[in-house]
């Protein structure tokens, strides 16, 4: 009767009476639907029912704290906290960051609960919105995780005064903080713009704190960014200093994953492969150095490297590839501006275990179609994740032809951008069954915006994608104008504009009553 209910949750009087012995799967419904509108009922609980006291005494193993309040209780609850005369000028004004301040605020409340947390996790962007579709879709992320090989790296900003106090107070055994520093662009009412200045939300000393409360707090973003330099945090901000303290601490080798926001020199590299020598994830945000990629290639144990937008000297690339590629599960290439031919091809030559390929928007002088052919070819067998989109090689049906052949473990694909047709969607329908999801945004030549009939439209582009019985998602752009040509496209032409979005909606209806895990159609704006 309780869950069939829509009246306002019960209190904690009745949860101690009636579900002392509520099994684990509706306990979590309970407390994740239910109970969280109400933080005393939580605390109730928490000394009655043996499934919430087992979560709190005996949480000795990783736990994410990603739960979103619902918004019943940031109502109720954000008020209150936002008369504190501690944190009311320190409310951003944002909506967007003001979400995530309220969100740290509900969390740092609950947190002495959780005396024995060890990593502290924030998912993604608090509304699961992102500039990048494949990070911002909730069923990449659950495809990704479920793979025991990935090695997920967040640093959403998140971290508050609040958020920091209660964490130095109620969680000792901290290990992993994936955060970083809420904060807030000036608005100019002269310009009408915004300041290259901004408002933190952290103090430097409670950062400090943390770090002195927590002895175990290694695992955690890095950066040397100008913006952190102006909040003055030497913990977070001088490599040297970190590590010191990470050896004086004895934790080095518990160290697993590292985000590198700026760019380190070589000799900074080669203080962290010493002192922590069993990373196994190592995300760089900018170029890198001259050298760095040589001590890169001692890291025996890295699994998954992330070089977006980085560039490399001649001849670098190989050599740290020869030391690390026979490990490496992941790869992500996107937005590199100097790869050659030759360094590409050695990721075929040394990464024969690779289940994650991005290539997003790399550009290149000298590849070719072949190069991807070839690497792909080398590759495919293992592949689970490929995304070739916005790249400067031409992505065609030969491509696809590729991936038939040699990649049957096929889980996302995102061909957008590309001059893929409906003969190249079929022939991967017929052969990669596996295949969850499918990124397609400005794929100009599908039938979808070609096909001058609806039955043709059908039988070309809906028929093939039927036989993906495990699909769940296909993206496609949401700006259809632009496919089309001019504000509403051609008079002359069809499909027109409302013919397209039609067929959007079509498509969306089949998949959903035909697929038996079809979520949705994503519409990329």
């Amino acid at each position: 009767a309780f869950l069939s209910s829509s009246c306002a949750p019960p209190t904690a009087t009745r949860i101690v009476c009636d579900y002392e012995n509520i099994p684990d799967t509706v306990f979590h419904m309970l407390v994740t639907k239910y109970l969280a509108y109400d933080i005393p009922a939580l605390v109730a609980v928490a000394g009655t029912c043996k499934t919430w006291r087992a979560m709190v005494k005996d949480n000795t193993n990783k736990l994410n704290v990603a739960m979103p309040p619902p918004p019943k209780l940031l109502l109720n609850f954000t008020p209150r906290v936002a008369r504190s005369s501690r944190t009311a000028k320190k409310v951003p004004h944002q909506t967007k960051n003001k979400d995530a301040w309220n969100y740290a605020a509900w969390i740092a409340e609950c947190l002495h609960l959780f005396p024995n947390l060890e990593d502290f996790v924030v998912v993604g962007d608090l509304d699961e919105r992102s500039y990048a579709w494949f990070d911002g879709l909730e069923n990449s992320r659950r495809i990704l995780h479920a793979d025991p090989t990935f090695i997920a790296m967040h640093t959403t900003m998140f971290l508050t005064d609040e958020l920091l106090q209660s964490l130095a107070k109620n969680c000792n055994k901290l290990r992993s903080l994936e955060a970083e520093p809420l904060k807030e662009r000036l608005w100019s009412l002269e310009t009408r713009t915004y300041d290259d200045d901004y408002i933190f939300f952290v103090s430097p000393s409670h950062v400090q704190r943390l770090f002195d409360k927590c002895p175990r707090l290694v695992e955690t973003y890095f950066s040397t960014d100008r913006d952190l330099k102006s909040i003055d945090i030497p913990v977070i901000n001088d490599i040297k200093t970190w590590l010191d303290r990470i050896k004086k601490n004895g934790v080095g080798t518990t160290v697993k994953k590292l985000r590198l926001m700026s760019e380190v020199s070589k000799d900074e590299m080669k203080m962290i492969v010493n002192t922590l020598p069993n990373l196994e994830a190592v995300y760089f945000c900018d170029s890198l150095s001259p050298g760095v990629p040589r001590h890169l290639a001692r890291l025996s144990h890295l699994r998954w490297l992330n070089l977006r937008g980085s560039a490399i000297a001649d001849g670098e690339f190989e050599e740290m590839l020869q030391g690390i590629g026979a490990n490496l599960c992941g790869l992500s290439l996107d937005a590199w501006e100097t790869m050659t031919r030759d360094d590409f091809r050695t990721i075929g030559t040394h990464c024969k275990n690779l289940r994650y390929l991005s290539l997003s928007t790399m550009g290149s002088h000298d590849m070719t179609q072949g190069d991807i052919i070839s690497v792909i070819s080398c590759c495919g067998a293992t592949l689970r994740y490929l995304n070739i989109e916005c790249s400067d090689f031409d992505v065609d049906d030969e491509t696809l032809e590729v991936v038939v052949d040699h990649c049957p473990e096929m889980l996302i694909l995102d061909i957008s951008d590309s001059t893929v047709t409906d003969y190249g969607l079929a022939r991967i329908a017929s052969r990669c069954k596996k295949i969850q999801l499918l990124g397609m945004v400005y794929c100009d030549n599908m039938g979808i915006y070609t096909c001058e009939s609806n039955e043709e439209f059908i039988d070309s582009f809906v028929t093939p994608l039927l036989s993906l019985r495990d699909l769940r998602t296909i993206v496609l752009s949401g700006y259809v104008d632009d496919i089309l040509g001019g504000e509403y496209g051609s008079l002359e032409t069809f499909p027109d504009h409302e013919d397209v979005w039609y067929r959007y909606g079509y498509l969306d209806g089949v998949l959903q009553s035909a697929l038996p895990n079809f979520k949705r159609i994503l519409r990329l704006f």
